[in-house]
């Protein structure tokens, strides 16, 4: 995950495991990390892999480095890190049959991936076409904004609950009417106010 319980807890000055429990929290995070990646990322699905970058070899049945259209490649699946489970590749043989290919990324900043056949053979030269599956951004998206973008959903998410105080005790709402009313939308002002500094757009009076 971009973020953890914690995290989200420190941001609304809530004490540990008050009122909501890590597991309620992780799906808060969840679900934020989903939007998030709707918002700010673009998916590429079935995109013709470019050439190499350095050579501009194409699958030559030798050449074994390519790249995405579109970069920097993006985490796409919240384990902090760039890597081939970011990527999927598939190549499509003469009788049009597609297979899947072996991918790791070499450089995510630029879209640079290592393509292979499974058994680390290069791609055959007689290959109709070599398409992968990945996220991209406009730009470079630093592990803290990620983190931040969570937290801020979430404890949107989280604070929604304890105004709607669905199976939360009188006086869980009590100790936490501050929070409530002090500004109910405070955190999904602060997570718009980055996602759209994050995204080259301008706001006003938020």
């Amino acid at each position: 995950m971009w973020t953890l319980p914690q995290a989200v807890r420190d941001e609304m000055g809530i004490g540990a495991k008050e009122i909501l429990d890590d597991r309620q929290i992780e799906e808060k995070i969840r679900k934020a990390q989903e939007q998030i990646k709707e918002e700010l990322f673009d998916h590429h699905y079935n995109e013709v892999i470019n050439n190499n970058p350095a050579t501009n070899a194409t699958w030559d049945g030798t050449n074994k480095t390519f790249q995405t259209q579109k970069y920097p490649i993006m985490d796409s699946n919240y384990d902090n890190t760039v890597n081939s489970d970011d990527v999927t590749a598939r190549w499509l043989d003469t009788d049009y049959n597609y297979s899947v290919a072996s991918v790791t990324v070499s450089n995510a900043t630029f879209g640079v991936l290592r393509i292979t056949q499974t058994n680390d053979a290069a791609i055959p030269a007689n290959a109709e076409n070599v398409v992968v599956e990945y996220y991209s951004c406009h730009r470079e998206i630093s592990k803290l904004h990620l983190e931040n973008l969570t937290i801020f959903l979430a404890a949107h998410s989280v604070l929604n609950t304890l105004k709607a105080g669905t199976s939360i005790s009188q006086e869980d709402l009590m100790k936490n009417e501050k929070i409530i009313m002090q500004s109910p939308n405070v955190f999904l002002k602060k997570y718009t106010r980055l996602l759209e500094q994050l995204q080259g757009t301008t706001i006003k009076g938020v």
